[in-house]
């Protein structure tokens, strides 16, 4: 069994190996690619539509803090008016939106790109262990994840 371990593993896999793990949908994936394309994206698009965006919040906050007469005395007509107010702020921020979604959506692409395989959506029930799981979840991997996710937080938000 010890011949099995990757860790005992010192050639590389061979053509065959690499094929057949893409059939199964196993393929190297990388959460700071996807984490750095996404903020990059973010902010690139912040820097050339953060003019326009600013002046539709501008206008949608003095349109939504502004109460005529007619609104005060009638308040069946505040819910259609947050219905439109609500609907102004969702195309003000859909381009950043949907540029985010595209970018979170590509970004893994980069890396391998498409892999489509249904082995990948049938149900592991051996991944149902709630023993394991909570092993997983205190292991000594995911403390590290959580210092690089804190650590990487503090560098972002810094």
């Amino acid at each position: 069994m010890s011949e099995d371990s990757d860790l005992e593993k010192t050639e590389q896999p061979s053509q065959r190996r690499l094929d057949q793990a893409r059939e199964e949908g196993q393929a190297a994936r990388s959460r700071e690619l996807s984490t750095f394309s996404v903020l990059f994206a973010g902010g690139a698009g912040l820097w050339l539509m953060g003019s326009s965006l600013s002046a539709q919040l501008t206008k949608l906050l003095r349109d939504g803090l502004t109460l005529d007469t007619t609104l005060a005395f009638n308040t069946d007509l505040l819910l259609p008016r947050l219905h439109t107010l609500s609907l102004e702020a969702l195309v003000a921020f859909l381009p950043i939106l949907l540029l985010l979604l595209v970018t979170a959506a590509l970004s893994p692409l980069l890396l391998n790109g498409w892999i489509f395989s249904l082995k990948a959506l049938q149900p592991n029930l051996s991944k149902l262990n709630p023993i394991a799981g909570i092993g997983r979840m205190f292991s000594v991997n995911s403390l590290v994840e959580l210092g690089k996710a804190i650590a990487k937080s503090l560098v972002v938000g810094g």
